[in-house]
């Protein structure tokens, strides 16, 4: 089976996207993008790593598991930064959720 990267560029047109529904997107939204798309980065680039033999073994899973969830921590210590997370800022992390495990199916 052909294993898919999950690309961070489209993680993050996605979010934009949902960000963008209420034809605003704020500075806090821009803040939690933009943490998404740095630590999705990271996570990126240890599944490409992990899968340079072909094979992802449970330390692999466990690490991906984990980066999986700093993705979304981080991106909620942004949201909280300023004590109040907004509506529009939980729906935000409700679709990062989403879009983690909707790429998680794919690898």
């Amino acid at each position: 089976m052909r294993r898919k990267i999950p690309d961070p560029d489209v993680v993050i047109k996605k979010l934009a996207e949902r960000a963008l529904a209420d034809g605003v997107i704020t500075e806090e939204e821009k803040a939690i993008i933009n943490a998404a798309k740095f630590n999705f980065s990271i996570l990126e680039s240890f599944i490409k790593q992990a899968l340079a033999d072909g094979i992802l073994d449970r330390k692999e899973w466990a690490n991906i598991g984990f980066l999986e969830s700093e993705v979304l921590r981080r991106a909620w210590e942004v949201a909280e930064a300023d004590s109040i997370i907004s509506d529009d800022e939980k729906v935000l992390l409700e679709t990062l959720l989403h879009l983690i495990k909707s790429e998680r199916k794919n690898i």
